[in-house]
């Protein structure tokens, strides 16, 4: 089983479409594409911790928090949330 990593960006800007289950549907497909094109099995996500709607929509897609991170690692934000996603 290979282990590549990913660490896909998705934004969901416009209000109207927020809590409608459009973002977890959107970051579920990419990761789904990314397994089946790319063998990905490991994927990031670093929002800020201020970003409760994306740490929602990325929690529903299967994601999990955690302390590890990856080598080279700068987070973006000083309150960067590290989660994580495993495909078998």
């Amino acid at each position: 089983m290979s282990d590549f990593s990913t660490e896909p960006d998705i934004w969901l800007k416009c209000i109207e479409y927020m809590n409608k289950g459009f973002g977890s549907d959107a970051i579920i497909t990419l990761c789904d594409y990314l397994t089946k094109k790319f063998k990905c099995r490991i994927f990031i996500m670093e929002p800020s911790e201020r970003n409760i709607g994306a740490i929602k929509a990325y929690k529903k897609a299967g994601f999990i928090e955690t302390d590890i991170v990856h080598n080279g690692f700068i987070g973006d934000y000083d309150d960067t949330l590290v989660l994580t996603k495993c495909v078998k």
